[in-house]
């Protein structure tokens, strides 16, 4: 889960406890409860808005609420926005829909033209 993987690489204080939860996670959709405990813990940890500056250059940027960086990708029409969000989809799992829906280049990835906003 890409909220396990930002805790953890970040090296925050506590993420031990989220990946616990993490790696506990039993029900499936019709119960959630575990899941939204799992979910806060890592937000708790991550906090409000901030940039972090990493080795190399490379930053990770925690947007404030109401930008979001993962939508179900249905509710956007499978649409993108580096600016405002979001840059990453729910709901797309095969391979073959990745490359298909969102690249016109995926050895390149180069993204097709109307994913972009």
């Amino acid at each position: 889960a890409i909220h396990i993987h930002l805790v953890e690489s970040l090296g925050l204080r506590g993420s031990a406890s989220c990946s616990t939860l993490y790696h506990a996670l039993k029900h499936d959709v019709t119960d959630l409860s575990e899941y939204f405990r799992f979910v806060k813990c890592t937000m708790d940890l991550l906090g409000g808005p901030k940039i972090w500056s990493l080795d190399g250059g490379t930053q990770v940027k925690i947007w404030g609420e109401r930008n979001f960086f993962v939508a179900d990708a249905m509710t956007v029409g499978h649409r993108v926005s580096a600016s405002s969000g979001p840059v990453m989809h729910h709901g797309v799992k095969k391979r073959d829909d990745v490359i298909a829906t969102y690249f016109s280049d995926v050895e390149h990835c180069v993204l097709r033209s109307l994913v972009k906003v």
